[in-house]
Order: structure tokens, then C-alpha cells, then sequence
């Protein structure tokens, strides 16, 4: 049966059409997904927005010029766009643009690729590990606990039967203990990206591009994550920081198959399809003067416009995604799809979720972990204080018509289409329900966004495929079949101009709210700001104390909504 229709007076119509009409469901691309079928002009950008856009597009272009990279074509000056319609039609046009005129070679050596920041900031990953090349395990292990994607790691108790690491593979890496004390007194910690091994990828100019279903086995020393072993495929034979370039090999693409499930999963799917799903329920359920309606729209806006960029260009066939990773895009829609459908709305208070990993409670140091809880306890207490002003008690919460409607459509197969939607019937589930609504879209969002062009800028950390086979695992490795797994100009140019414009726009930060209506919403509202003050300052210092910077949930630096 069709979901409820809009059953509140004021939402019967607006700009002449129904509501139905304008906030219409549209699971066409990417398959299977809750998208807005149309955005119009109210929902699209916003004026001010543009010069955020504007201002980004033009540092790119600058970045370019300075570059000066051999081989590279003049296209003439790339479009910046000057107004929303701009936006609208070509949100990514500049990265286009510079894109077509880059050259299609590789960098002559993989320390070249640090030209790319000729004007860009150069992120302190580059500096550090360039100067101390002997550094690389350890940051590519503080990627796992505070990269683009720290929701991979886990802890483990014994390893998966396919995955054959020794004693004497510990041994080589390790050179203390043993992986047996190691897993018994959980001090091992695993990723797994063998959901990928088999997946078709695509190829380029003629080359093929590469991806591995990869795992990755880390240890925990005291408060330091190290990297112990790599297998490339399941079943297949083990790697260790012992074995010279084959590592290396192994270490990128690792680092490939995180950037993968990273973007389709933990990115888009996780995130921004979540948030459109609700958002477009909330519009379609909600009444104008609703208070939960007032407090959800700083938290959804922008969502649907960006997401439309994203639908039709980004993670369009053809599009960025299609031609920086590796994943052939219909495999890549298919992570999307498989990120929402694991995703259960009600049980992804980060706290829940750090310890279905296992990954509370460690001396590990966890920079994510700590410092999203912390956010996520001022979220709740302002979401808490905010509830109870309009909700006295249960009773109040199972009468709303409006909300039982919201939740039932977020859940709906032809609604929202997000999986494992229970009942709101409590003030308590209630306070849980819309929590992780402006966690998702606040907080989770700046984890996995704004990471991006710190790490996945520099072509010799990651690039979204790799371009040249995995190492065979017989010693015989070269450094250049090392620099064949890295991308060509082009490429790395339309990867790294794609995360320095997403990891650019901080937007109507956090606590961010106007026109809310009640008089009892602005003192809760106030103390919001100085809870979300006092987490900042907490997290700046813990930040002077860490291997690299970790600024991300900073609420200072986190968008109330995705907006970008």
C-alpha cells in the first residue's frame, strides 16, 4: 500500500503544488535508494552558499596554474559559478574543467606527487611522513583510528580461518609477545575488505584498474596502533612490514580498498542516503510549525541539493567516481545500497557502535571514538532539554499523528526505504530518535568528510584504484611496480580537487538555529552553543597531544547539516 499522505492542513499545498508533489520519493539512482525526485528552488543552494563555492573553484584554479605540470593542456579559464542555478547545473564543473586539461602521465617519481600543493595546504601527513619516510606503518596505521574512515577497525579474539597469519609472521613483524597474547588479551585489531575481492573494475585510457579485497592485521602497542600483516584476497598468502617494497605494494592497496568502502559506504551510503531518506519523510509528515519540523530543517538543509550534484554527476555513470575508483559504478551503487541496508537508524549512537566494534574500553588511542562521544552527549542533552518542553510524557509522544506518520514512511520499502525502523513511543526514544537524526547529519557526516583532502589528496597515500597489478608475493618487487599502483596526473587531479572542494565548505556550523518559534527554545538553545564550546576546547587539547592533527569534530569546524 502506498505510505500515509499528508494529513496536516498547512501541508496540503505550497507553491501550488501538494506536498506530495513537491517532496516526491525517486529510488531510481542509485538503485534502490531514497532520493528527492525533483529539488526545487527552496531547497536548492542557497545565495550565501555560492561564495563559499566560488571562493574554493578559484583556489583550485590558481593551485593548477602554479603546478605547472609537463605535458598539461590550456583549456581556457574554468567556469566559477556565480549564483545557485550555477551550482545547481555544475557543482563540480570547475574540477571538469581543470581535469581535461591535465596530463594523462604519471608523475616521474612518487615524490612528485607532493606538486600537486603548489597553493593548496599542504597536510601534515605529506610533510611529516616526506621528511621521515621510515614513518609510513605508523600513519598508515593512525588511518584506521583517525583517518577519512575509522569506522573499519575492529577488535579481535581470533583471526578468520582464511587469513593465515603465524607466530612467525608476528614474530618477523612484531619481534614481541605473541599473536596468541595478542588476541586473548585484545590487543589485535582487524579490517576486512574481502567484501570487495571479485568486484568488477573498470579501466582508463586502455588500463585496467585494480582493487583488492583486502585485511589488514594491527597490533596495539600501549596507546599505538602498528600494521602486523596484509593478506590481498582471501585465502591468500600473508605480507609483513618485513618484506621491503611487497609491502609497500600491499600497504596501498589496502589503503585502495579502505578508500572504496570508505567513499560508497561510509560516505555516501551512511550519511548522505540516510539523511535524504529522512529529511524527505520529515517534509513530507511534518506540519511547518511542528516542533520536531523546527528542530530537524537546520539539520536537512542543504542535503537535497548536494545530494542531487552528487546523483547526477559525482556518483553519476561516467562521473568522478566512476573514473577515479576503481569499482565499476554499478558495484559502487551497490556498496551505497548495502551501507543503508545494514544501517539501523535507532542503534547508531556512537557509543553503541564503538562497542559492537569492540573498540571501547582499550588504551588504544582512538581519536574518533573519544572525541565523537563526547559531541554526541552535548547533541543529547540539548535534543533532550529541547523534547521535554513539548513532550511532558509518554503519552504526549504515542498521540502525534504527525510523528508516528515521519517514522513509519522513514521505514516505508516505498518511503524512506531504511531498514529495522521501530516504534517511537517513549519521550526516551523519542530523545534517541532525533540524536542520531542530528548526529548522522552533523557530526558522522564531518568524521567522514572532512578527513578527505588531508589524506586522500596526496597520490602517494591513496588514490581511489589501483593502476597497476597487486605484488606477485615472491619477493620480487620493484619500486616501480610500486609506482604502477599510483594514479596518472588526471586522475590525481580530479581525485584531489574533488576532496579539497569537499573538505572546503564549513557551513552554518553546529548550533546553528533561528527562527524556532517558542521563547523556552532560545535559553536551551544558548547552552547548546556553550556545551558544543566547552567540547571544542577539550578536543583542542587532546589534539596538541596526538601523532597528527585531529580537528574533524571539532563542533567549532562541524556543519549542522550535509551540505556539502
Amino acid at each position: 500500500m502506498p505510505p500515509p499522505k499528508p494529513h496536516v492542513p498547512e501541508l496540503v499545498h505550497r507553491h501550488g503544488k501538494p506536498v506530495e508533489d513537491i517532496y516526491e520519493w525517486d529510488w531510481s539512482w542509485p538503485p534502490g535508494c531514497a532520493t528527492l525526485r525533483h529539488v526545487f528552488p527552496p531547497d536548492g543552494y542557497p545565495l550565501d552558499y555560492v561564495p563559499h563555492a566560488a571562493k574554493l573553484a578559484v583556489e583550485l584554479t590558481r593551485n593548477r596554474a602554479r603546478m605547472a605540470l609537463e605535458g598539461a593542456r590550456d583549456i581556457g579559464p574554468p567556469r566559477i559559478p556565480t549564483s545557485p542555478e550555477d551550482l545547481r547545473t555544475g557543482f563540480y564543473q570547475v574540477i571538469e574543467d581543470l581535469a581535461a586539461g591535465a596530463p594523462k602521465t604519471r608523475p616521474a617519481t612518487m615524490a612528485d606527487y607532493v606538486r600537486y600543493f603548489a597553493l593548496t595546504p599542504q597536510p601534515t601527513l605529506v610533510e611529516r611522513q616526506s621528511k621521515d619516510p621510515a614513518s609510513a606503518d605508523r600513519y598508515f596505521a593512525w588511518q584506521r583510528v583517525a583517518g577519512a574512515n575509522p569506522m573499519s577497525l575492529r577488535r579481535i579474539a581470533s583471526l578468520p580461518d582464511d587469513f593465515a597469519v603465524t607466530e612467525a609472521h608476528w614474530q618477523r613483524a612484531v619481534g614481541e609477545g605473541s599473536l596468541a597474547a595478542a588476541l586473548a588479551t585484545g590487543h589485535a585489531y582487524l579490517v576486512d575488505y574481502t567484501m570487495l575481492h571479485g568486484a568488477p573494475a573498470t579501466r582508463y585510457l586502455g588500463r585496467q584498474k585494480y582493487v583488492c579485497g583486502a585485511r589488514g592485521l594491527f597490533v596495539a602497542l600501549g596507546a599505538e596502533l602498528l600494521p602486523v600483516a596484509i593478506q590481498l584476497e582471501p585465502g591468500g598468502g600473508v605480507v609483513t612490514p618485513k618484506d621491503g617494497v611487497t609491502w609497500a605494494m600491499a600497504r596501498y592497496c589496502l589503503q585502495v580498498a579502505d578508500a572504496n568502502v570508505h567513499e560508497t559506504m561510509e560516505h555516501i551510503g551512511a550519511t548522505h542516503m540516510v539523511m535524504e531518506a529522512v529529511g524527505i519523510a520529515g517534509r513530507r509528515q511534518l506540519g511547518d510549525e511542528h516542533p520536531l519540523r523546527k528542530l530537524l530543517d537546520p539539520h536537512i538543509a542543504g542535503t537535497f541539493a548536494v545530494n542531487d550534484s552528487a546523483k547526477h554527476f559525482l556518483i553519476a555513470p561516467g562521473g568522478i567516481v566512476d573514473r577515479v575508483f576503481a569499482a565499476r559504478i554499478d558495484v559502487a551503487v551497490s556498496l551505497v545500497r548495502a551501507a543503508i541496508d545494514r544501517f539501523v537508524l535507532q542503534d547508531c549512537a556512537p557509543a553503541r557502535e564503538i562497542r559492537a566494534r569492540g573498540m571501547d574500553g582499550a588504551e588504544l588511542a582512538f581519536p574518533y571514538g573519544e572525541d565523537v562521544v563526547e559531541v554526541y552527549g552535548a547533541i543529547e542533552r540539548f535534543v533532550t532539554s529541547y523534547v521535554r518542553i513539548f513532550y511532558l510524557d509518554d503519552a504526549a509522544v504515542v498521540v502525534d499523528d504527525e510523528l508516528r506518520a515521519w517514522v513509519a514512511e522513514v521505514g516505508s520499502p516505498i518511503g524512506g526505504a531504511l531498514r529495522g525502523i521501530r516504534p517511537v513511543e517513549t519521550v526516551a526514544g523519542l530523545v534517541e530518535w532525533m540524536t542520531n537524526i542530528i548526529h548522522i547529519g552533523s557530526a558522522q557526516h564531518a568524521a567522514v568528510n572532512f578527513p578527505q583532502f588531508p589524506y586522500f589528496g596526496w597520490g602517494a597515500n591513496v588514490a581511489g584504484a589501483c593502476w597497476g597489478p597487486p605484488p606477485a608475493l615472491d619477493g620480487s618487487a620493484t619500486e616501480a611496480d610500486l609506482a604502477s599502483l599510483m594514479p596518472p596526473w588526471d586522475c590525481l587531479t580530479l581525485q584531489a580537487d574533488t576532496v579539497y572542494l569537499l573538505s572546503g565548505i564549513y557551513y552554518r556550523p553546529l548550533g546553528t538555529y533561528a527562527h524556532m518559534g517558542d521563547p523556552r527554545v532560545a535559553p536551551r538553545v544558548v547552552a547548546f552553543r556553550k556545551d558544543l564550546a566547552a567540547v571544542d576546547a577539550a578536543i583542542a587539547a587532546r589534539d596538541a597531544a596526538r601523532l597528527l592533527p585531529y580537528p574533524y569534530l571539532r563542533p567549532s569546524l562541524i556543519p549542522s547539516s550535509i551540505n556539502i
